[in-house]
């Protein structure tokens, strides 16, 4: 082994499976702990900067303490060897991961992505039913970062795997419905994970984490409906979870559900009952040697509700400064939450909390050597990344948005990560045929770059597919996807949202395009700063163009999917008072909503419903919902249960007359994800593809949208970020 560290392209050895990317993961952290190991043999040891003479280098650290760039060559040269071994003929079997019977390696699912993670999933979900402690570590792998909706997916499949075993494993399965109800909860699906919580409840599973997740479905239920009764079953649950961790001597678990306690108190107005265990609250958080920063958020919140603010930012800046940015924006929406409730002024704590801008960007891409007209030619490139980290330094922003066309967006993604921000890039279609049309005539550097920040930013969307007839369309839909997108950050994280672009000011009457979104952010109404690449121009946003009803191509449709939870286990009579009462029913929905529908397709007992506009999609299926959710189908003679899962999209399309039947009709790429949507969505509510939500913040829509975080679609129709419609 040398004495420096590898330097590999991750890239340049294609992996087969999640299977072998955990492999290279679990090969390069031995390899890595190895070369430290050897190094401090030697006499090296860690300390800040490399110095040669006094042996002291800072990568002699944990593989996970390491830069992301150093850990990424590290599994760029062991994915290269593994590739050698490959060509030899030779191959490295990890047993344990390919028969997938013992336990996972949690630090290495922690170093994989999301789709590998539900790749490895879908691989080895039938032999981990020998062994299904696997799906709760994956699943929590999963809730670690905030995808609760595919989390809930295996963690199901362990409550089943647990429930056949020969003999079950009462405590796992606890746990693994647990973990369900959580990832339920924080995906919007309240009902359901009060269902499973409730049940786990009144079986006697009292312990303080049934209680505190049940508190928690009803706090949210108390704060989003003002339902007294709710906030009052909040507090007796989180005191319960509260006083038993207390007798069983868990301060952590005392902590938690000892401030909700008395924030549900404060919030009743039993102010007494509040203080009570504020007091305990704090005398736990203080006695710890080394609290930890939810411990001193908790000891700022102790003081909010005691409505001592100067105390309070004093607390919560200890917490801030030590808390990660996701962790940090999570205790400034609680503390407003409680400031606004008790009329506090909270002026003070923004500037603790420092909460960080969304940024949305667009820009000229770099000129073609044969441009009629220069807008961003290459001696501007200089001036023009200065001109961006300048905009940058001032805004501070946490979050990017923007695609990664050659020239303005690549430059801006540069230098938001050298910033340290999330980046999230929107293609129109896949990156491959991207990178053809948009950053391959500049040359092999830009190549390059293009490939190193998709490798280095948090999230790539491809919004669409190639298609000649589409396109146009599928560029527009991409500006306003990216825009709706960083506007949903905006709303959830309560910071403020600005825009930047690199734009010469020239008006055209393209619908897509740079001087198509400054027409865009104009009639929203976003205010943003503009960098002029070269030259003077007119800085009036284009006219708007509108969209016939005549054109065939849409730059996006509305549309619905929507099954029965059970319907194939319906008996005969059953089917036949399904499709004369229930189908009745939806039928009489749809017609009071007709103005807004452009088409609607049955079979069996699935619906299928193109809309004219996102809110005539938004207010009809709600009604959908709501009415099966209030109807007595017992009465009827159909099971209780009886529910339907609602999924919404949109997306560029083309609409036509079908020659058979006569009926209008869509198709698209769009369409087909639609349908993959539904499947996967919980029985009773409505879920909402990124797409739709990003358009319906863009146009305003009437709809209150909640982040339920990735999931794969079946098919092999990829990763779709998406969100609960409450």
């Amino acid at each position: 082994m040398s004495s420096d560290p590898p330097a590999g392209d991750p890239h340049s050895a294609r992996r087969a499976s999640a299977a072998d990317d955990l492999l290279v993961h679990t090969l390069a952290r031995a390899r890595h702990a190895a070369w430290v190991q050897s190094r401090i043999t030697a006499g090296w040891r860690p300390g800040l900067g490399h110095d040669e003479s006094a042996r002291i280098d800072p990568r002699l650290v944990s593989f996970d303490r390491l830069d992301k760039t150093l850990q990424t060559e590290w599994l760029g040269e062991t994915a290269e060897l593994l590739a050698v071994i490959d060509g030899a003929g030779l191959r490295l079997v990890p047993g344990d991961l390919q028969v997938a019977a013992e336990a996972l390696d949690q630090g290495a699912l922690q170093a994989l992505r999301f789709r590998e993670l539900m790749e490895l999933y879908h691989q080895h979900r039938d032999n981990w039913r020998s062994s299904p402690e696997n799906f709760l570590l994956l699943g929590e792998s999963l809730l670690q970062r905030s995808e609760p909706v595919s989390a809930y997916e295996i963690f199901q499949a362990g409550v089943d795997a647990v429930e056949h075993a020969p003999i079950c494993d009462v405590p796992l399965r606890r746990r693994l419905l647990q973990k369900a109800a959580q990832s339920l909860a924080d995906a919007g699906a309240l009902r359901e994970s009060e269902r499973i919580l409730g049940a786990l409840y009144a079986a006697g599973d009292r312990d303080g984490e049934t209680l505190g997740l049940l508190a928690k479905v009803h706090k949210r239920v108390a704060i989003d409906s003002g339902d007294e009764r709710a906030l009052a079953m909040a507090l007796k649950l989180y005191r319960q979870g509260y006083e038993e961790a207390e007798a069983h001597e868990r301060p952590d678990d005392a902590i938690y559900n000892g401030i909700n306690a008395a924030t549900m108190a404060r919030l009743s107005g039993n102010s007494d009952l509040s203080s009570q265990i504020l007091a305990r609250v704090r005398a736990l958080c203080l006695a710890k040697d080394r609290p930890g920063y939810w411990d001193l958020a908790s000891l700022g919140e102790c003081c909010l509700l005691e409505s001592n603010v100067e105390a309070a930012a004093e607390h919560y800046a200890e917490a801030a400064a030590k808390a990660p940015l996701r962790d940090r924006l999570s205790m400034w929406q609680q503390a407003l939450l409680i400031s606004d409730r008790l009329n506090l002024d909270s002026t003070i704590l923004r500037p603790v909390f420092a909460p960080p801008s969304v940024l949305v960007f667009c820009g000229h891409r770099l000129d073609r050597q044969e441009a009629a007209k220069a807008r961003f030619p290459a001696s501007q490139i200089e001036s023009i990344r200065s001109q961006i980290r300048t905009q940058i330094d001032r805004i501070q922003p946490g979050f990017g948005y923007c695609s990664a066309m050659c020239g303005s967006d690549i430059l801006f993604i540069e230098e938001m990560l050298s910033h340290g921000a999330e980046v999230h890039v929107y293609l129109p279609f896949a990156a491959t045929r991207f990178a053809e049309e948009y950053i391959a005539y500049a040359g092999t550097d830009w190549l390059e770059r293009f490939d190193a920040v998709l490798s280095r930013v948090d999230s790539v969307t491809t919004v669409g597919q190639w298609d000649i007839g589409l396109n146009d369309k599928i560029h527009e839909f991409c500006s306003l996807y990216a825009f709706g997108a960083a506007l949903l950050q905006h709303h959830s994280s309560r910071c403020d949202l600005h825009g930047l672009m690199v734009w010469d000011g020239v008006r055209d009457s393209r619908h897509s395009g740079t001087a198509a979104v400054a027409n865009l952010w104009h009639e929203f109404g976003l205010g943003w700063d503009r960098i002029h690449p070269a030259g003077s121009g007119q800085t009036q946003p284009p006219d708007a163009c509108g969209e016939t009803e005549q054109d065939t191509r849409h730059t996006f449709l509305p549309m619905m999917f929507a099954d029965v939870r059970g319907y194939s286990r319906l008996s005969g009579l059953q089917l036949y008072i399904f499709a004369e009462r229930f189908m009745q029913a939806c039928s009489r929905v749809l017609h009071k909503n007709d103005k807004g529908i452009y088409s609607t397709r049955s079979q069996g007992d699935s619906l299928f419903v193109v809309f004219r506009d996102l809110q005539s999609a938004v207010d009809t299926t709600r009604a959908l919902r709501d009415m099966i959710a209030a109807t007595d189908w017992v009465a009827s003679g159909l099971p209780a249960d009886l529910s339907a899962r609602f999924a919404l999209d949109c997306g560029p399309c083309y609409t036509y007359t079908d020659p058979v039947t006569g009926r209008r009709e869509i198709c698209g790429a769009h369409v087909i994800r639609a349908a993959r949507l539904e499947p996967v969505t919980p029985p009773g509510h409505i879920y909402a593809s990124e797409s739709f939500a990003a358009l319906s913040a863009v146009k305003k829509i009437e709809a209150d949208f909640e982040a339920a975080g990735s999931i794969m679609l079946p098919k092999s129709y990829g990763q779709m970020r998406v969100y609960h419609l409450c």
